[in-house]
């Protein structure tokens, strides 16, 4: 019943409307509406986030150029303060009396009581770095070469650690190539045409 009503509500509208007029039909979807104010206020927010957002960047844009001026002004201070300062002066050695120096205690066997000796003595009793570079290099741990080139490289590689070997060949690969970069090609004699 109630769609017959609405069709003749329908009819009478069309006829009463002219031929030029249009007749839209009322929609009661207020979701549509609803969804399409909530498009428009999310838009405006985000539009006025963007601008909030520019505009604190401009700000801190503004004021780290303030810093950096601030910045260059007290490195040309400070410069132009040490152009003008006195050159340094070498610091003074300290004297001190070698009664005041610190005495050193052997604690090496507790049963037997040593005295305290200076400093000094114990400095000299002490083997300096030179000394023991010269002992070291004295009695050096090398492989001995006195075989064949392939007998000597097996020998070495017994001798050495895995990791010490593999990059002694990388190293030798890469030698080789270098010198063999260096050769000159041989020349071929070019042959003499036979008459």
């Amino acid at each position: 019943m109630e769609e017959q009503q609405q069709q003749r509500h329908d009819d009478t509208l069309l006829e009463r409307a002219g031929s030029q007029d249009v007749i839209l039909p009322i929609t009661t979807n207020t979701r549509a509406s609803n969804s399409r104010a909530f498009k428009v206020a999310g838009l405006t927010v985000l539009a006025c986030l963007l601008l909030a957002g520019q505009a604190l960047t401009t700000y801190l844009v503004f004021n780290q150029r303030d810093q950096i001026h601030g910045m260059q002004k007290s490195n040309d201070n400070m410069r132009k303060q040490l152009r003008n300062r006195p050159p340094a002066v070498a610091p003074v050695k300290m004297q001190t009396p070698m009664l005041n120096m610190a005495r050193l205690i052997d604690f090496t066997d507790e049963d037997v009581k040593t005295p305290m000796t200076n400093l000094e003595a114990t400095a000299v009793a002490i083997v300096s770095l030179e000394e023991q570079v010269k002992n070291l290099l004295q009695n050096p741990q090398l492989p001995q070469f006195n075989e064949t080139f392939l007998a000597n490289l097996q020998s070495l590689k017994k001798q050495v650690e895995e990791t010490e070997w593999e990059g002694f060949e990388t190293w030798a690969r890469y030698w080789l190539l270098f010198q063999m970069a260096q050769e000159k090609p041989p020349v071929l004699p070019t042959p003499q045409p036979d008459e």
